[in-house]
């Protein structure tokens, strides 16, 4: 019997056994994207940041880094500070603002995440059993839930203080 029922069968399922195959499938999505990432010396947190920076075009600065990728502040100084000691970013007196510091790629970084997304092959694999639409659907549902989620969380740190 194949995991998937029916998409149209109608079946009772709780938020709760939602939250656990979202956890399942996250789980696997990320040790494939691991290792295709590690041929070409990266971990899905350097390659997220490289990213980051990258669309920013180097005018990015730690505290954005964070909210972006979902970690703490100090998650990011601690990888940025990493990052930097191998090589893939320079972290740099931002000129407008001494007081900051912003993150640029190095050439390094930038040929390691170009080999990198050549190499998304079985991450993509992954995503080809939905249609377009429904791959549409599904960003749009991932995209509802997180600013649920976000909206959630910053009431709950207000909360806390």
């Amino acid at each position: 019997m194949s995991v998937l029922q029916d998409k149209k069968a109608k079946h009772d399922i709780s938020p709760n056994q939602v939250w656990d195959e979202i956890l399942l499938l996250r789980a696997v999505l990320y040790r494939i994207r691991e290792l295709e990432l590690r041929k070409v010396g990266l971990t899905p947190e350097q390659a997220g940041i490289i990213h980051a920076v990258k669309q920013s075009h180097n005018r990015i600065i730690p505290a954005q880094i964070a909210p972006i990728s979902r970690r703490k502040p100090e998650t990011i100084s601690l990888m940025l500070r990493r990052m930097e000691k191998s090589g893939l970013v320079r972290l740099i007196k931002d000129l407008d603002k001494k007081n900051k510091i912003r993150v640029e790629l190095t050439v390094a970084a930038e040929q390691k995440l170009e080999e990198g997304m050549e190499k998304f092959v079985q991450t993509e694999k992954v995503f080809d059993v939905l249609s377009a639409e429904e791959l549409n659907e599904f960003s749009y549902y991932i995209r509802k839930l997180d600013a649920r989620a976000m909206q959630i969380w910053n009431e709950i740190k207000v909360e806390q203080r």
